[in-house]
């Protein structure tokens, strides 16, 4: 039996967030080498390429969905873990990469003959090896993540990324092909499945024994996120029919960019604040403001990100891809702040997780298919790939009012104190937003990537610290609450005096 009672543990804000500092600095820094290889593939590949494989990973990541077992987020919720949970933990992984697997094989073909065209058979059928391989990651990193400790997953995610991009750049270099993508995409996860066996050891058994523990928890989660992957690719899907290869690859390449704030740190900061709920999750008071801060910090951190993502997408684009992708720009600009209006209620899943209100999970996530789908099917017949930015755009709006009443019927805070909560971060990003607005067109005329670079390096600057001061003024403003920004300015206070103290000493 593996109880998971260690002494004399740090405190749970602590731990929290510590495990997001480390999660997030490792997705910060897997986004920075998938930047690398998106800029090396965009030079050496053509947008048809993207296009292509967009739509072969259109079906993978709805099959895979459909097949979706949040395998580590039961285990973090098993109060006492025993050698068969971790056992059955790793059948189920086995279980449904078998599965999809051979799901994806029977799809191939009917696939390639809706699309009319052969080539993506085989592509689907290699990329079905991604899927597969994420389900067998070693079942024991869930100790860690129980500890809100994840130290072994920055290193892990690093070696897989790094892995992803000398596998794509090498078949790039050598095929130029769509297959470069493929590689990349195949390798991280195989990588970072061996990788993880090495931090956490454990001998694979197949085993069912604890199967119960596992069941009533996957049923409405794995149902969610079903509808969550159908409603998320349905934009793909359906402009695979009504667009040319090239102008998918364009809007496909846009939208992973304009992912880059939420993959970056939306996603991460749920592992950590899952299990910082689920340990005062009998304590409604702790339980109402942790949710409040973790808001109200996610949107303060993200903002400034889809914010500046849109405004400099521009020089953003013509440095990273290239000349030959100028047609995505505009389709950047409006993607990023599709996110916007959700960052306010990211750490929902990992409330209703935590809580055991999967339902209430999967009810958002029809309200959200229910509105999505039908709407993006009827704007991409009729206007295209504008049609579509403009209902992802109205459907992150609705959905985040939504998602505010359910929060209110879980947790009893009120949508408009989750609104004030977040008031100053957005104050302060309507400051930053004016001032590159003004100057982010003088950019467009410089030619030269040496100065654009510098340049869009000091508009970066210039925005962050608008950003910034006008934060701490506002916080001066409202009374100086005990909030991450009271965190930040006594941490910068602290390190300040330890460099007074320090000064003398160096002078001599």
């Amino acid at each position: 039996m593996i109880g998971e009672n260690l002494p004399a543990e740090p405190p749970i804000s602590a731990r929290t967030g510590s495990g997001a500092a480390w999660l997030i600095s490792s997705r910060f820094a897997t986004r920075g080498v998938d930047l690398a290889t998106l800029a090396i593939l965009a030079r050496l590949l053509d947008p048809a390429a993207f296009g292509l494989v967009a739509i072969a990973m259109t079906l993978l990541l709805i099959v895979e969905a459909v097949f979706e077992l949040p395998i580590l987020q039961a285990l973090v919720r098993i109060e006492i873990l025993e050698n068969g949970h971790f056992d059955t933990a790793f059948t189920l992984g086995v279980i449904r990469g078998g599965v999809l697997a051979l799901v994806m094989a029977l799809c191939a073909w009917p696939f390639a003959l809706i699309y009319g065209d052969h080539r993506l058979a085989p592509l689907i059928c290699v990329l079905a090896f991604a899927p597969a391989m994420r389900g067998v990651i070693s079942p024991r990193m869930a100790i860690f993540a129980r500890q809100i400790n994840f130290r072994r997953d920055f290193v892990i995610e690093i070696v897989g990324k790094v892995a992803a991009l000398i596998a794509a750049a090498t078949v790039a270099f050598t095929t130029h092909s769509y297959w470069a993508i493929v590689a990349g995409t195949v390798a991280t996860p195989t990588i970072t499945a061996a990788a993880s066996f090495g931090f956490a050891p454990y001998r694979p058994r197949l085993s069912l024994s604890h199967w119960p523990a596992f069941r009533s928890f996957l049923g409405w989660s794995s149902a969610a996120q079903v509808l969550s992957a159908i409603s998320w690719q349905c934009d793909r899907l359906l402009l695979g029919h009504f667009t040319t290869p090239a102008g998918l690859g364009r809007y496909a390449l846009a939208s992973d960019l304009a992912a880059f704030p939420e993959t970056a740190l939306v996603v991460p900061v749920g592992r950590p604040l899952m299990a910082a709920f689920a340990l005062i999750r009998n304590d409604d008071t702790r339980l109402r403001l942790a949710y409040l801060k973790a808001s109200r910090t996610i949107v303060l951190l993200g903002l400034p990100l889809c914010l500046g993502l849109s405004l400099l997408a521009d020089p953003v684009v013509r440095l990273l891809l290239g000349g030959k992708w100028l047609a995505a720009i505009p389709l950047l600009r409006w993607l990023a702040l599709a996110s916007v209006p959700m960052l306010a209620v990211a750490p929902f899943a990992g409330l209703a997780m935590a809580e055991g209100r999967t339902e209430i999970l999967f009810r958002q996530k029809v309200i959200e298919a229910a509105f999505k789908i039908p709407a993006i099917a009827l704007a991409a017949m009729t206007f295209g790939v504008a049609g579509v930015i403009a209902v992802r755009i109205g459907t992150s709006v609705m959905l985040a009012f939504v998602t505010m009443a359910l929060v209110r019927r879980i947790s009893g805070v009120t949508v408009a104190r989750q609104l004030t909560g977040v008031a100053r971060p957005f104050a302060s990003g309507g400051a930053m937003a004016l001032t590159l607005a003004l100057v982010t067109p003088r950019l467009a005329a410089i030619q030269s990537p040496v100065l654009l670079g510098a340049a869009l390096a000091a508009t970066v600057a210039l925005g962050a610290l608008v950003y910034a001061g006008s934060g701490i003024v506002l916080w001066q403003l409202a009374g100086r609450p005990d909030c991450l920004e009271a965190q930040i300015i006594g941490r910068l206070r602290r390190m300040s005096r330890r460099l007074r103290r320090k000064g003398p000493h160096f002078q001599t």
